[in-house]
């Protein structure tokens, strides 16, 4: 099944259907346009697709930029000298437009039957991911999480700018008539988001979850911290359980500035993270590493002298009068991450 007829790809600059499900470009191609290699990732078909599209990457997904069969399509891929696959879990279904319509009762919200099944796929799948290096020597597989973002999306569709969070643009009984503008939609269809929706960002440097999310989920708090923007309304519950302005955790902001703005507002408790080993980062090895590839002494010297400085002036933070009644605790990604690049069996990797 593909969407080869209108109205799919009215957003496209040539306004035609490609057989992606929406109005214009889907996740895979954002992920190879933000990648730097090309705006558009074409369908896998074993009989037309020339050298350099598999070098630069193609895509099997249905309706995402082709069709076929998993796990021949990634075998012929794998004989043809692919070695990097990514690999999209599942979208919350139970708030996509047509079971909403189906399942939501009279509020039309997301079906959470719906939405743990998915969950438990992606789960699966994620768990599952890490088995078939094994089965495919030489290959990396990265499990892609699309559920939290899109779940958020649709959550706080308004602050991503969207004006409609449970109707399709088009296909459905309650648009029977294609939407003049579908960027305004977070689902283009009955259950296909928009390519605006695909854009949406999480602004974190990762293949999912990063630290400052996974201290919160550890804590009982919530599974992702957003990321603190002065210029973006956030709701009161949202700093009250806390906010990031890391750069590439969750956001980006002046330390000093951003601080002061959240103790403002009443924030009273903070984490600073030190920097992680930076010469055993891959760019370094790799660049100052030699033949072996070693981390490099002279740049993690540099990380654990500014860590320290960090941790004493920490200490100072909280008998400042611009503080007062403010605790700082200083986390330390730096002597974990080196014990896991030390020893990397002991932690499975």
């Amino acid at each position: 099944m593909k969407g080869n007829y209108w109205p799919y790809g009215r957003s496209f600059n040539m306004k035609r259907a490609t057989g992606r499900f929406g109005n214009g470009r889907v996740f895979s191609d954002i992920i190879t346009e933000g990648l730097g290699i090309k705006k558009t990732l074409p369908a896998y078909r074993k009989l037309f697709n020339s050298p350099s599209d598999l070098r630069t990457g193609v895509c099997f997904a249905s309706g995402g930029a082709g069709v076929d069969p998993v796990t021949s399509r990634m075998l012929d891929l794998y004989d043809q000298g692919a070695r990097k696959f990514a690999v999209m879990g599942v979208i919350p279904l139970g708030c996509l437009p047509l079971a909403r319509i189906f399942l939501g009762g009279f509020v039309i919200s997301c079906n959470f039957f719906a939405n743990r099944v998915a969950q438990d796929y992606n789960r699966k799948l994620s768990n599952g991911i890490q088995s078939w290096g094994s089965e495919f020597r030489g290959a990396k597989f990265v499990y892609v999480d699309m559920y939290t973002t899109l779940t958020d999306v649709v959550k706080n569709y308004r602050r991503y700018g969207f004006t409609n969070n449970k109707n399709g643009c088009c296909c459905m009984p309650t648009a029977i008539i294609p939407c003049p503008f579908p960027d305004r939609y977070v689902f283009y269809d009955f259950a296909h988001p928009s390519e605006k929706a695909y854009k949406i960002p999480t602004g974190r440097f990762g293949n999912g979850r990063v630290f400052t999310d996974t201290v919160a989920e550890g804590l009982g708090i919530k599974r992702l911290v957003p990321a603190y923007r002065r210029v973006r309304n956030m709701k009161p519950d949202e700093l009250k359980t806390g906010v990031c302005f890391a750069s590439g955790g969750s956001g980006l902001d002046d330390l000093t500035s951003a601080t002061l703005d959240l103790y403002d507002l009443g924030a009273r408790k903070f984490a600073v993270m030190g920097v992680l080993p930076l010469g055993c980062m891959p760019v370094h090895r790799i660049a100052f590493g030699g033949v072996f590839a070693w981390c490099n002494f002279a740049f993690n010297k540099v990380a654990e002298d500014f860590n320290t400085k960090l941790q004493k002036s920490l200490q100072s933070y909280e008998v400042e009068l611009c503080f007062k009644g403010a605790k700082f605790a200083y986390v330390d990604i730096y002597g974990t991450l080196m014990d896991l690049i030390n020893h990397p069996k002991a932690y499975g990797t």
